[in-house]
């Protein structure tokens, strides 16, 4: 009698068990369907200093006197021009485009923008881009396309931010040493 009273516990016990084994199962499952589909969500980290993906491969064919540092961090004051002043730059047409330059004229050359026309192209570009504010996400440096010329280096940079298409842009790097080291164009 007492035997058959500790086997019917010990059924019980073992169902309630795989009952609860099942049901800690089922929630685990759920939860992980649920987070998998959701998109991580983090603070945007701003990069001291923006390094396009394939610069190795820039800097090895680049051989003019202007250092890596200065080039990349033109590069990077240039980017984060486009990403602090697009909601200002979205609302200019070419007119104030145009004022805009030439009222910064000294800042924008530092900072690639060679001239009014190259300001105003790239700008548009920008402009068309359907998101308020930019996020980066990488630079690369398309190694294929580098040209060294004689006072010059010649290469396309992509640059993306997050939900908009990839932008190319030509970039052309001095050899020698003076205020404007780079030109962006589109």
């Amino acid at each position: 009698m007492r035997k058959d009273i500790i086997q019917k516990n010990i059924k019980k016990f073992m169902i309630f068990l795989i009952i609860l084994l099942v049901i800690i199962t089922i929630v685990i499952g759920i939860l992980k369907l649920i987070y998998r589909n959701k998109e991580r969500e983090g603070d945007y980290v701003r990069l001291e200093t923006v390094t396009p993906m394939f610069s190795e491969n820039f800097f090895r064919k680049y051989n003019g006197e202007v250092s890596k540092e200065d080039i990349l961090n033109s590069i990077t004051e240039f980017i984060y021009y486009i990403m602090d002043n697009k909601q200002e730059l979205t609302k200019l047409n070419q007119e104030e485009l145009i004022q805009k330059y030439h009222e910064n004229e000294e800042y924008f050359k530092t900072i690639g923008f060679a001239s009014v026309e190259d300001f105003v192209t790239i700008i548009g570009v920008i402009q068309r881009i359907d998101i308020d504010e930019l996020d980066f996400s990488y630079a690369s440096f398309e190694v294929n396309t580098i040209e060294n010329l004689k006072d010059k280096t010649l290469v396309n940079l992509s640059l993306k931010f997050v939900n908009a298409n990839e932008i190319t842009l030509k970039l052309q790097v001095e050899k020698k040493s003076q205020e404007e080291i780079i030109h962006i164009s589109y």
